[in-house]
């Protein structure tokens, strides 16, 4: 992040930290939008956290999606603008990525054109939904025939 763009961005300040959850306070009453991804830029590289809750008109509290160590109090946090984005398509099928959609296997890196989205999208309309009954099969025989699943549904 260059300082051009960390002047451009509204910042915030850390003012409490538990494990990975942490308070930040806005100077103004202009609070990120839930979801959102707040960047707090550490020693060696940035940590991303998303804003979970409003506490009042200037403090978000929100939850870091990696280790907040080296964090402390009073650390400049900036608002992203925008939910976590990931990689999707194609060229995403078997690669293994981290929640911030960063690669984790030593593959190839990903074109720069690769297309991203967010990582809270709204759910289909109900009537677009289709039940299924037809049965998740594991090749574990105790569980397919005590506890099955169904194909498509939650587990």
């Amino acid at each position: 992040m260059n300082s051009q763009s960390q002047a451009q961005q509204h910042i915030g300040r850390i003012i409490r930290m538990i494990g990975p959850v942490i308070d930040v306070r806005f100077p103004d009453k202009k609070l990120p939008r839930l979801q959102t991804a707040l960047n707090i830029p550490s020693n060696d590289h940035i940590v991303t956290m998303e804003v979970l809750e409003h506490l009042d008109e200037r403090t978000v509290r929100g939850v870091t999606m990696e280790s907040a160590e080296g964090l402390r109090r009073d650390m400049e946090v900036y608002d992203t603008e925008s939910q976590i984005l990931v990689p999707v398509g194609k060229a995403t099928l078997g690669r293994a990525f981290n929640v911030l959609g960063e690669i984790i296997d030593k593959g190839e890196p990903l074109p720069e054109n690769v297309e991203r989205m967010g990582i809270h999208q709204p759910t289909p309309p109900y009537v677009e939904q289709r039940p299924s009954s037809e049965p998740f099969v594991t090749g574990l025989k105790v569980i397919d025939l005590l506890a099955p699943f169904v194909r498509g549904g939650k587990v």
